[in-house]
């Protein structure tokens, strides 16, 4: 009974972090908030993940029965940043920033930095455009399916990062309480979220070739992300984490959207 208590605890914490939905006051002190229970909360990534998603997903469902498809998905998109504080698309304008930096020293320092810069501001304006138009694309039900899957595989992703690399940033960084690496057991409970999403993909009577490119592709993509970010910074930070998630997030929406066979 401890273990459960203790595991409701860490999803609790992982919802704190990672969306701005609302925890009565009356938790705090049930929840006994500290930098290695946030760590160890991770491993519930994922799973806030799929919560978000089935969220945008009934939203966008309900939404196309009033508006077109183009503005259900950009509505669907503002309700995601809501809940989540746009906390993953901060750290992917911040990242995109750091693209005009020379050295590793002046990468961090931009994304340190507040203000939104040419590339972010670009960045983030494509990529939500790419977004809304690969939703708006899809029939009711393949988008329902993609915006589950792509909510939670993209934080899958970001776990998968927080162990393989090592975390690299100044003592105020926005991800130095999961600055120690995850362990094989918390990862493999993240990714087994993963694995229950693409199973029941699989099952739902789509096209089974979109689930399996889903799959090589965000690994393709984790594995090239890993070696940028080890090669250009060292290692991970929050930012690369947001980055990765949102990018993650656009390669399942366009897998979902390519035609492929349907057998």
């Amino acid at each position: 009974m401890k273990v459960l208590i203790e595991q409701a605890r860490l999803s609790l914490i992982a919802t704190q972090f990672l969306t701005r939905l609302p925890i009565p006051r009356a938790f705090d002190a049930w929840l006994g908030w500290t930098p290695e229970r946030l760590r160890a909360s991770a491993r519930y990534f994922p799973l806030i993940g799929i919560s978000v998603g089935i969220v945008a997903a009934t939203f966008f469902y309900v939404a196309t029965m009033m508006f077109g498809a183009m503005l259900a998905a950009i509505l669907t998109f503002a309700l995601t940043a809501l809940m989540t504080g746009a906390f993953h698309e901060d750290g992917f304008v911040d990242y995109a920033d750091s693209f005009g930096a020379t050295s590793r020293e002046r990468a961090l320092a931009i994304m340190k930095d507040s203000r939104i810069g040419t590339f972010g501001a670009l960045a983030v304006v494509f990529l939500t455009a790419i977004k809304a138009l690969a939703l708006a694309s899809l029939s009711p039900k393949l988008a329902v399916i993609s915006l589950i899957l792509a909510h939670g595989l993209g934080r899958s992703v970001a776990c998968v990062l927080m162990r393989v690399l090592p975390y690299v940033r100044d003592e105020s960084g926005k991800a130095k309480p999961l600055a120690e690496k995850m362990r094989p057991y918390e990862l493999a409970i993240a990714l087994s979220f993963a694995a229950v999403l693409l199973i029941t993909a699989a099952s739902l009577e789509i096209s089974i070739v979109r689930v399996i490119t889903v799959l090589f592709a965000l690994v393709a993509f984790t594995w090239w992300f890993s070696l940028h970010l080890k090669r250009r910074l060292g290692g991970f930070t929050g930012d690369a984490l947001g980055a990765a998630e949102q990018t993650s997030e656009m390669i399942v929406l366009l897998v979902f959207a390519a035609v492929v066979p349907t057998f």
